[in-house]
């Protein structure tokens, strides 16, 4: 509650800068109390972006825990313009020949001339036929009607809504309807039959010829090719998927030339997935070392309102820089952490052909360097093409293999972390959100004290100024008395 505030009419006193200045005194615990609140609320953004390094750190180590990533295949052609490859993670190693004599192909239907409509909004009538019938048929068993008031792109939509792996068109510039199946193969067809007469005659019309029996009927055909020796192998569609291998049959083989693919591990692709985490964890490392490296400036604390109007921007930034430095210099959790890690990578197994990291090539840097991990590409790109299933027993093996000890460590760094800092959900129940709820109340219950004090404050110098204010009309009126009485 606020009071009646009286300036210094009477004293001459500037009361309102002698509060100000004694209120300055007793604002330095609220001071403490904001600038403490403001190194926690700092401390908790730098754990949470160490948290989100991790994080990006953890999904890599995942994968290296993962026999999947191990298995990378990849599958190469001697010729494109006949076979093209591919290898899925369950793609069997080998070798395969392969000679393409036909290529899959889907049944397909064409006016053979011109029909003679001027655009697709034309109506079959135009071409000759009587509005008097109805033109029924059947295509691949199901019956589509249509009469000569109804056009050509009306046609074209009945067709293809009937749902039977038809799909037909009409091109104006070619002035021909064409019919396609969806998919390829002898079991592809288009099957035209004539449901009540008169058929016939549109088709006929449309240029497309029926049987004299009202049928049509084409197929499609199905890839013919050898692998291997074996002959006469089929594939109703130009792709399909042997041993893991997807093979995709792009043109006819030469007379007596073999297309050759080979299938093998993908070290290239095995290796980027090691050197992934390798970069992330070398980095991350790197960045949590500076943090718990980083110089305290005691003298640089968080600027309050007060001190920030007596700098101008750039000093401003420059003790920010500084308030900022430190807060988790030798932390003992991200110490751990670090610590914890490091143990992981540089672990022996019991099983396998290899025992530690070091045997494959990954190696760790000098004790200065506090755990960078440095990678022999020559080493490890070996050990991968001539041991695939050692490399991955080292890495993915359940009970102690590195990459699941690596990524327990960090999971538990995280949570942690969390515990400590919290994340970005709106409730923060972590030890500095807790501690940082703490201060707000504290603060604000010093702040209704500091209102308090003010008030004080004011209503005594508005009692001395009343009391000052009265004397000086008590002696203004003595000295009129003595005036009036020397006179007299």
């Amino acid at each position: 509650m606020s009071v009646y505030r009286v300036p210094g009419l009477a004293s001459g006193m500037d009361i309102d800068s002698i509060v100000s200045d004694l209120m300055k005194v007793h604002r330095i615990p609220l001071d403490k109390m904001f600038q403490e609140k403001q190194r926690l609320e700092w401390k908790k953004e730098a754990y949470r972006e160490i948290n989100s390094k991790l994080s990006n750190l953890r999904e890599l180590a995942f994968e290296l825990k993962l026999q999947r990533t191990f298995n990378a295949k990849k599958a190469e052609t001697t010729n494109a313009a006949v076979v093209e490859v591919s290898a899925g993670t369950g793609a069997a190693d080998g070798v395969y020949s392969i000679t393409v004599e036909k290529l899959a192909k889907g049944a397909y239907l064409a006016s053979k001339s011109s029909i003679g409509l001027e655009s697709e909004s034309s109506t079959l009538a135009s071409l000759g036929l009587s509005k008097e019938k109805e033109y029924a048929f059947t295509i691949n068993g199901e019956k589509i009607s249509v009469n000569a008031d109804e056009t050509i792109s009306d046609l074209v939509r009945k067709i293809n809504s009937a749902g039977v792996g038809v799909i037909a068109s009409y091109d104006k510039n070619f002035d021909r309807l064409f019919l396609s199946t969806t998919s390829t193969g002898s079991s592809a067809k288009i099957e035209i039959k004539d449901a009540n007469g008169n058929a016939k005659a549109l088709f006929a019309a449309l240029k497309i010829e029926l049987d004299t029996d009202g049928t049509l009927k084409v197929t499609g055909r199905d890839a013919v090719f050898t692998i291997n020796g074996v002959k006469d192998m089929t594939s109703s569609s130009n792709t399909f998927t042997l041993n893991g291998v997807t093979f995709t049959l792009k043109g006819i083989s030469q007379t007596d030339a073999e297309t050759v693919v080979t299938v093998g591990t993908d070290v290239d692709a095995v290796y980027k997935s090691i050197m992934d985490f390798v970069n992330a964890y070398n980095e991350v490392i790197s960045y949590i070392n500076d943090k718990i490296s980083e110089p305290f400036y005691r003298d640089y604390p968080p600027l309050t309102d007060e001190m920030r109007k007596e700098l101008d921007e750039d000093q401003i930034e420059k003790w920010t820089e500084r308030a900022r430095s430190g807060l988790l210099r030798n932390d003992s959790l991200l110490m751990n952490l670090t610590s914890a890690m490091r143990t992981a990578l540089s672990s022996y197994i019991s099983e396998g052909n290899f025992k530690s990291l070091s045997e494959i090539g990954i190696t760790t840097g000098p004790y200065q360097e506090r755990g960078k991990l440095y990678v022999n590409e020559a080493k490890l790109k070996q050990a991968i093409s001539e041991n695939l299933q050692g490399v991955m027993d080292l890495f993915t093996n359940t009970a102690n293999g590195i990459g699941s000890k690596v990524y327990d460590e960090i999971v538990r760094g995280m949570t942690l972390i969390t515990d400590k800092a919290g994340t970005a959900s709106i409730v923060d129940n972590s030890e500095l959100g807790r501690r940082i709820r703490a201060l707000d109340e504290r603060m604000d219950e010093y702040e209704k004290r500091l209102e308090m004090i003010e008030n004080r404050y004011w209503y005594q110098f508005t009692v001395m100024e009343k009391m000052i204010n009265e004397m000086n009309i008590q002696s203004l009126w003595l000295m009129q008395q003595f005036s009036m009485w020397s006179s007299g």
